[in-house]
């Protein structure tokens, strides 16, 4: 699939490239739009548009339109003073795309490291440092050994700790944030597991990683409003910790930390 290949390339792309790329998935379809039009919008040049295409597979600007109708199964018909739709529309996309995205396989293999791990580590920063700090209060509620950080001094400090008997998780949606993708790479020099959970699978973070948990990316939708870059992240935090609590000791554990806090309220 054309949507699924620009995704899954986006870092290889050239900055130009990238226009191309960020607009295509913005946009889902190039309808009556002509190479030169869409150049202009872009301020590049078609040849750069035509070598795009073929990058993608696709001989020529004509096929990848072509290619873009057949994938796009309906334009979004939200009006722009409608914030409530915007929103909604928004985190439908993210949702429906990620939820295309996700790989029952991997997920299975990141629930047997989580719970055969001996210590868990969680490394993000920024907005990917408030889903990791969820992630790891999820964890602990259950009973499971892990630390999260998300300060960079932290991260260094961590980084001789980790053995091979622990599992290291990496949240950037990027893929391409150095602290995260250093401290991954320390972590599977020494031997540990090491799981990324990110939007692009040619980016650096899943080079070191032994499972990549891939989610779509909230800028293919739109990168200029201000809204929840994390939203598909925690999708993947709602499953792995939904199929950890299938588990009835994990459950039992998560239900007395429940009770504990309530009981100090």
């Amino acid at each position: 699939m054309i949507l699924e290949t620009i995704q899954q390339n986006y870092h290889s792309f050239t900055p130009k490239e990238q226009k191309i790329a960020t607009y295509i998935m913005q946009k889902k379809h190039l309808k009556n739009m002509n190479i030169t039009k869409l150049a202009k919008i872009l301020s590049i040049s078609p040849a750069t548009i035509t070598r795009f295409c073929k990058k993608i597979d696709c001989a020529n600007f004509a096929e990848m339109k072509i290619n873009l109708v057949d994938e796009s199964t309906q334009e979004s018909i939200v009006k722009k003073n409608n914030i409530f739709d915007a929103v909604h529309m928004f985190y439908a996309t993210v949702m429906d795309n990620t939820n295309k995205l996700v790989n029952s396989q991997d997920i299975k293999e990141t629930i047997k490291a989580i719970v055969n791990a001996k210590k868990i580590y969680i490394y993000g920063v920024g907005s990917s440092g408030l889903t990791a700090l969820e992630f790891m209060q999820r964890l602990i509620r259950m009973g499971l050994n892990v630390s999260c950080f998300t300060d960079t001094h932290m991260m260094l400090i961590s980084q001789s700790l980790v053995t091979q008997e622990d599992l290291v998780m990496g949240i950037s949606s990027s893929g391409q944030t150095t602290e995260i993708v250093n401290m991954v790479a320390i972590a599977k020099k020494v031997g540990a597991k090491t799981v990324s959970i990110t939007s692009f699978i040619d980016s650096q973070i899943v080079q070191y990683s032994d499972i990549s948990l891939i989610v779509y990316s909230s800028k293919f939708v739109n990168n200029t409003s201000f809204v929840n870059s994390q939203f598909a992240m925690m999708f993947i935090v709602d499953i792995l910790t939904m199929i950890l609590l299938d588990d009835k000791e994990y459950n039992t554990v998560m239900q007395e930390t429940i009770q504990s806090v309530l009981g100090r309220k």
